[in-house]
């Protein structure tokens, strides 16, 4: 599974000679516009070579840290509530994820972002392209349409980029890693995504604490971020444990789409 997420990486550098370059112009790297209609179809033959050569050009980026998947109460109601309640919540959003999980993956790992954080994405839609929020967040990543567009998306009445699952991916990349990079805390920068940077830094300021979890247990954020960050862990424990939590034949999907061939 190491591999397999530079794999797009890979894949982009053999359109080269198409011509488009306005993904090597905003993405940094080379390769064709994104089409939702379009399917990449390689041999393990084909992959390995390019892998192996995108492996050695992108070695030097820096990943940020792995968040810490703590076990606290909080996190164990909610894992509670997804293993037991929201079953098919789980099922059908790791599926929609498994379809352009290389491409996430790929992204995440090009701005240096641990791929636990693609589980963002997990809680704020559930990998639906074309979700909407009450307040018109939309898109995978739910973007609100000032965040959207600060990071690059088009969001006018001829098109959306939020409901585009690769450029709002990229955007949702470079925005975590901003937010961690202003915390210093995954858990604040998580929360900072869920209720606005302003929100956290007057939170921190009020208590005098940047532990997340005095910040949540002693009401100084609003019960809907003091909840996110229990659920980002709950998703991506039982993402990376599908076959503890029951979900058997998704497990066994999971190993053969998201592993390298060979």
């Amino acid at each position: 599974m190491k591999l397999f997420p530079n794999i797009l990486l890979g894949l982009v550098v053999t359109f080269v000679a198409s011509g488009c370059s306005t993904v090597k112009r905003e993405l940094g790297f080379r390769g064709p516009e994104y089409s939702p209609w379009y399917a990449h179809h390689f041999t393990p033959e084909e992959i390995k070579p390019i892998v192996t050569s995108f492996e050695r050009e992108h070695s030097e980026v820096p990943m940020l840290p792995k968040p810490k998947l703590v076990l606290t109460p909080e996190v164990t109601r909610q894992i509670k509530k997804f293993s037991e309640n929201n079953r098919v919540f789980i099922e059908r959003s790791v599926e929609r994820r498994e379809e352009f999980y290389p491409e996430f993956a790929a992204l995440f790992i090009r701005e240096g972002v641990p791929l636990e954080l693609l589980n963002v994405a997990l809680i704020e839609s559930g990998f639906k392209s074309n979700a909407v929020s009450v307040s018109g967040a939309t898109g995978v990543w739910q973007f609100m349409k000032p965040t959207g567009r600060s990071y690059g998306l088009k969001i006018n009445w001829l098109s959306d980029e939020r409901k585009d699952p690769i450029r709002s991916t990229w955007a949702a990349a470079r925005h975590l890693k901003d937010l961690y990079e202003m915390f210093g805390d995954w858990y604040l920068a998580l929360a900072a995504y869920n209720a606005g940077q302003g929100a956290i830094r007057r939170a921190i300021e009020r208590s005098g604490t940047r532990d997340f979890w005095q910040l949540a247990r002693k009401g100084y954020i609003r019960k809907q971020t003091a909840d996110y960050v229990p659920k980002f862990i709950a998703a991506t424990i039982i993402t990376e444990n599908l076959h503890d939590y029951g979900f058997i034949e998704l497990a066994k999907l999971y190993a053969k789409t998201s592993t390298l061939p060979g």
